[in-house]
């Protein structure tokens, strides 16, 4: 899986993706627009299957779909919990091991 759809489904993980997409299409184009859009990009199934959802948006927004399909994978990202127990590059642990001044 590329593209959109393999990395919305990496990111989502035990998300919902119908949430993060209503979310995200709601800040876009407004609480009032939201049903007529997925009217008009296939209908409720679209927001349960990320594939099915990308087709419709590129079949009516064309190159303008990757700004809306960006915007849907960032509120995924933001909204994503933090897991504490990882170790990033910015931890404090990570910080001092490479403390070498």
């Amino acid at each position: 899986m590329g593209g959109f759809v393999g990395e919305i489904s990496r990111i989502i993980k035990g998300k919902s993706f119908e949430t993060i997409v209503l979310q995200s299409l709601a800040e876009i184009f407004g609480e009032n627009n939201i049903q007529s859009l997925i009217y008009h990009i296939g209908g409720e199934a679209t927001l349960k299957d990320p594939e099915l959802f990308e087709k419709g948006i590129r079949a009516i927004f064309k190159d303008g779909a990757d700004l809306i399909l960006n915007h849907i994978k960032y509120n995924a990202i933001r909204s994503k919990p933090v897991n504490h127990g990882e170790r990033s590059q910015f931890s404090r642990s990570t910080l001092e091991e490479n403390d070498h001044y």
